[in-house]
């Protein structure tokens, strides 16, 4: 859904693509806080 949007609207786009790589970082973070054993 995001990409889709990311691809209709370039200008849009930009700051859309900051808060995805954002949110990647966050849940990276997570997962990493996480005991890894699930």
């Amino acid at each position: 859904m995001a990409r889709r949007q990311d691809t209709a609207t370039p200008s849009k786009g930009l700051p859309c693509r900051r808060l995805t790589a954002g949110t990647r970082m966050a849940f990276r973070r997570k997962l990493a806080d996480q005991p890894t054993g699930t």
